[in-house]
């Protein structure tokens, strides 16, 4: 499907500066460029929408219910650091 500021840039491309056909096809090239430009969104105005659930690392704030949690995840002190070398995930073999 050929849109219609693509048609009027065909005509406005093949008949002369003079022809009234042309100025026309002219006319709706430049405003089927302006509404372009209103249609623009500015990435600064959209705001971000959360799909599906929050991700949250086992490690640094671990639940009940997490499959397969790091051990020594949540201990209190530097037991529990989710940086440190006690807290460690096993493999899923």
């Amino acid at each position: 499907m050929t849109s219609p500021a693509r048609v009027a840039a065909n005509v406005a491309a093949l008949l002369p500066l003079n022809d009234p056909l042309g100025q026309m096809a002219r006319r709706r090239l430049a405003l089927a460029a302006r509404e372009q430009e209103h249609r623009m969104i500015d990435p600064r105005d959209v705001q971000d929408i959360q799909i599906g659930s929050r991700l949250r690392d086992a490690a640094v704030d671990p639940k009940p219910g997490d499959y397969r949690a790091p051990v020594n995840a949540g201990k209190p002190g530097e037991a529990g650091n989710p940086h440190g070398s006690n807290v460690y995930s096993l493999e899923v073999v």
